[in-house]
């Protein structure tokens, strides 16, 4: 199932209703941001499993601080804006974090 939500409250809402492989959470959006959307699903035993969902920023920054700040916030990895069908297909900046399932390894330095 692929949706396109307004804000991170309709992410939520969204990730509550269906069952996701991704979430692609944009860091800047309205009424509430993927941060703190990412924060809140993180920390929602409610949803089950899918607390485990991968979660990307996308992102029309990524200096490492802000990959450092997207991670610790509960995010598995970061796509800098524009986001092309190519760059789904490869791992994104900060490597992908294991949440349960199929180990990804993470790049050097990050």
């Amino acid at each position: 199932m692929a949706m396109a939500v307004e804000n991170g409250r309709a992410a939520i809402e969204a990730l509550q209703a269906g069952d996701f492989d991704c979430v692609f959470m944009d860091i800047h959006m309205p009424e509430m941001g993927g941060v703190e959307a990412t924060r809140l699903i993180r920390g929602m035993r409610s949803l089950g499993s899918k607390v485990c969902v991968s979660i990307i920023a996308c992102a029309a920054f990524a200096m490492p601080q802000d990959i450092e700040r997207f991670l610790k916030a509960g995010m598995d990895g970061c796509l800098v804006k524009p986001v092309l069908a190519e760059d789904i297909r490869k791992p994104p900046r900060g490597g992908v974090r294991d949440r349960g399932r199929r180990r990804t390894s993470r790049p050097h330095g990050t």
